[in-house]
């Protein structure tokens, strides 16, 4: 009989040490991965183990042809988060809260929508760490009201790393996290300013909206923990501030029922121009599944450069240590084998 014990326990030290290493385990592990990108089609894409991001709208005029970018956690499929770039709105700040409402849009409605863009891919570049590649808005010849936008540029710079990236703005620290996030940047000059106004600036509205076959709705948790469900109505006009917190960025958490956070976009609060810092503000109305974000930049001398990010959280495998699920499955296995002895004892069989 000492020999069915000793055949028990040699099984469970066998199944132990090879669960130790195997496959299934060390894929729980937050492992650096290569960052694999493509673009065909007028669509671009990247992806890690940890973030998937499609870019579509890019390829020519059109009511959708305004760049939208698709991201998700490549381990839950059901929920795509959406970012799609809008417009471009002049207006006076009337009611000095230094954010954009519609009624301060000033006569000759100054609005310069995406729709009637297209948008040149500049290629890859391999950087140290990571993947960039630029869209540049091609707006010549493009009729917009009394707009003159001969002399507008604006680029959209896509980042992506695999390992974290450490950015000084405005001499503070911030980081983006390698393999989960996406850095933008957004750099626009000349613009055709229409008024000379006292507080006039340009809102960049962007939509943020999500996509899923759950019924449960999701949130919208704004800086300083408000948060914004499905279904809230805020009229046009009516576009509310969104208070900055004292951190430099400022994040917008996709959240669930329980409050966690799936996914987020966040700006830092200030831009740069040939002269300088600027500080960046932000109001939001609302859609059936998302808000309308306008980011507010005051006028700028030469180039302005803005630098939002966009993200997933880690899922939840990955952030069980290695040692901490043998330990557990080493309880369990020795517990088995605790079990089977004691029932081969009751029946007499040692």
């Amino acid at each position: 009989m000492k020999t069915i014990v000793k055949k028990i326990m040699i099984s469970g030290t066998l199944i132990l040490a090879l669960l130790a290493f195997s496959p299934i385990i060390t894929y729980t592990l937050a492992q650096p991965s290569p960052i694999s990108y493509s673009y065909q089609n007028g669509q671009l894409t990247l992806q890690t183990d940890k973030i998937a991001v499609k870019v579509t709208g890019l390829s020519g005029a059109g009511s959708d042809n305004m760049p939208h970018i698709m991201f998700w956690n490549p381990d839950d499929n059901n929920t795509i988060y959406h970012l799609k770039f809008i417009q471009l709105i002049e207006f006076i700040d009337e009611n000095e809260d230094q954010v954009f409402q519609y009624n301060e849009i000033p006569t000759g409605n100054p609005v310069f929508s995406f729709a009637s863009c297209q948008w040149n891919f500049s290629g890859f570049i391999e950087e140290e760490n990571g993947v960039s590649c630029n869209f540049t808005l091609i707006s010549s010849g493009i009729p917009v009201g009394g707009l003159n936008l001969s002399e507008f540029t604006m680029i959209l710079v896509v980042h992506i790393y695999s390992v974290d990236q450490q950015i000084t703005v405005s001499g503070e620290n911030t980081t983006v996290l390698g393999l989960y996030e996406v850095k933008l940047d957004i750099i626009m000059s000349g613009w055709d300013w229409q008024t000379n106004e006292p507080g006039t600036m340009l809102a960049l509205r962007v939509d943020l909206t999500w996509q899923s076959s759950s019924e449960a709705q999701l949130k919208i948790g704004l800086p300083g923990g408000h948060s914004v469900d499905a279904g809230t109505i805020i009229n046009q006009g009516e576009e509310q501030k969104i208070m900055n917190t004292a951190e430099i960025q400022q994040q917008l958490n996709f959240t669930g029922q329980d409050n966690s956070t799936l996914a987020y976009f966040k700006f830092i609060d200030v831009a740069q121009d040939d002269l300088g810092s600027l500080n960046v503000t932000a109001s939001y109305s609302t859609t059936e599944s998302g808000i309308k974000l306008f980011l507010c930049y005051p006028k700028w001398t030469g180039a302005l450069i803005h630098d939002p990010t966009i993200g997933v959280t880690e899922n939840i495998l990955t952030a069980i240590p290695l040692i901490t699920i043998v330990i557990i499955l080493g309880s369990v296995i020795a517990v088995s084998a605790v079990g089977g002895i004691l029932i081969l004892k009751k029946n007499g069989k040692i």
